[in-house]
């Protein structure tokens, strides 16, 4: 602004003084190698040079200035972006935490099923190969009158099918007892009776729980059991058994055991033995004795025992009875009973057969659960040390 008077002022006084050859500013004679022209040249040449170093500095103080908004409005949105970016964190770290609170207890539920389901398919592998000790036959059993109790509930086609798993169950329980009895050889001949006298007089004690099954004490004069048959509170009869686990057979065990008979008074009597007498098998009848192998003697029993009710219903006299006993042993010693009988055990076997695949696939099975309730302990706990990664602060692999 200076600039521009000092430029009018000097215009003014050339204009007035161009004669005199004075400076128009200081109104001093001017050199005679100077005019006024000249002069006015000069002063408008330094206030060019003058404007321009005064345009320069403003532009560069302008850019300072720019540049140091610029940087100063950086600085700002950079702290900002910071503070933006440490509350999403936070609030991330807070969602983080929440959420793993969450998969840690479905992730510890999971485990806790995993681990039941686990127990149980250990305990039920357990069960199924535990020993054929006196403890696991009371086990059987309790699980036998258990299904029973169920039966009674269940439809007859449900009766039917329970009815038969019960009796596969008997029968492998029966074979269990050969292999042991086969495996203790080198005992006596008294003790490994005793035994199988133990394991039939439980086995009926299962089947007829309502009739009264005796067991004679070792060195009583007698039989092995005496089994009386109860009907409406009543007794209507009673068999006789005998137990014999030898090598050979011998005659003198069915006298042994009709002389007990007649003794007792009792209608039957059935000698429980693996082996039999020359040309004989499974069944068949010697001086009033039925002679039978250990597996058949519960059905035998079913069917001896429906006779015997029977009898006592109709209250036949002794000969009536003696000539339908007769009749039922003539049954039991033919050709007929011993078809029904091999059709029977053919079908007991495709049951086992059947039985012993269910239990390979359940056995199967059990490994596959097992493997995998592993895998996922695996998972579960990978999982857990992420999540506890990701809430100590840590970064994840």
């Amino acid at each position: 602004m200076v600039s521009s008077m000092r430029s009018t002022s000097v215009a003014a006084h050339l204009l007035v003084d161009a004669d005199e050859e004075r400076c128009p500013l200081c109104k001093q004679p001017l050199p005679h190698n100077l005019n006024a022209k000249e002069l006015a040249q000069q002063v408008e040449a330094g206030r060019t040079a003058a404007a321009n170093a005064e345009a320069t500095r403003l532009r560069a103080e302008f850019a300072r200035s720019q540049a140091a908004a610029v940087q100063a409005e950086k600085t700002r949105l950079s702290a900002e972006h910071t503070e933006r970016e440490k509350a999403i964190r936070a609030e991330a770290k807070t969602q983080a935490q929440s959420e793993s609170k969450t998969a840690i207890q479905a992730a510890n539920a999971a485990a806790q099923k995993a681990a039941q389901g686990k127990q149980l398919a250990e305990e039920q592998l357990a069960r199924t190969k535990s020993g054929q000790d006196e403890l696991v036959k009371g086990e059987i059993a309790k699980a036998l009158r258990k299904q029973r109790e169920v039966l009674d509930k269940s439809k007859s086609d449900d009766l039917r099918r329970k009815d038969a798993e019960a009796f596969q169950q008997n029968q492998r329980m029966q074979k269990q007892v050969d292999s042991l009895k086969r495996q203790l050889e080198q005992k006596n001949s008294s003790q490994l009776g005793e035994g199988a006298e133990i394991d039939l007089y439980e086995t009926l004690r299962e089947h007829y729980e309502r009739d009264r099954i005796r067991r004679v004490k070792k060195g009583e004069a007698g039989a092995d059991i005496e089994h009386e048959v109860i009907h409406n509170n009543r007794a209507c009869g009673s068999i006789l058994y005998d137990s014999k686990n030898h090598r050979a057979w011998r005659d003198d065990f069915v006298e042994k055991l009709k002389t007990d008979q007649l003794a007792a008074k009792a209608d039957h009597a059935i000698l429980a033995t693996s082996v039999f007498p020359a040309g004989e098998q499974q069944i068949c009848v010697r001086g009033g004795v039925i002679i039978a192998n250990p597996a058949r003697v519960v059905h035998l029993v079913r069917i001896i025992r429906a006779q015997i009710v029977e009898a006592h219903r109709l209250r036949l006299g002794v000969g009536e009875k003696a000539r339908k006993t007769e009749k039922l042993y003539e049954f039991i010693n033919s050709g007929r009973c011993q078809q029904l009988m091999a059709r029977y055990d053919a079908i007991v076997d495709g049951l086992s057969e059947l039985d012993e695949r269910e239990v390979d696939a359940h056995k199967r099975t059990w490994e596959k659960r097992g493997k995998l309730i592993r895998d996922a302990e695996k998972v579960h706990a990978d999982f857990k040390a992420e999540i506890d990664r990701i809430i100590e602060g840590g970064e994840s692999a």
